[in-house]
């Protein structure tokens, strides 16, 4: 599948990148998410990739933490990433923060 191909494209990225940075350094990245058809609000994305960061020497930290959503009034927003999409894309991006451990 197109999802496991870019999964594995990521994990070999990540793998590459991991002994030329330092402990603590974050990572920003945007991946695919993919609209669930007929559920507008539902996305796809790669979570096997991110159930296995700590296998690759990452952990995953909140990309708006729960204090600043608060502040603003937002209600059940994942801290660890963020959706991206404009009204007419199937294809979403979601914003994660990584940092190495």
């Amino acid at each position: 599948s197109i999802i496991g191909e870019i999964s594995d494209t990521l994990t070999q990225f990540l793998q590459a990148i991991h002994p030329l940075i330092k402990s603590g350094t974050p990572l920003v990245l945007t991946l695919l998410a993919y609209q669930h058809p007929g559920m507008p609000n539902k996305f796809i994305t790669l979570k096997p990739l991110l159930d296995q960061l700590d296998e690759l020497g990452y952990e995953q930290e909140e990309v708006l933490p729960t204090e600043i959503s608060s502040q603003l009034g937002l209600t059940g927003v994942d801290p660890y990433q963020i959706i991206y999409r404009r009204p007419d894309q199937i294809v979403a991006r979601a914003i994660v923060k990584l940092v190495k451990i």
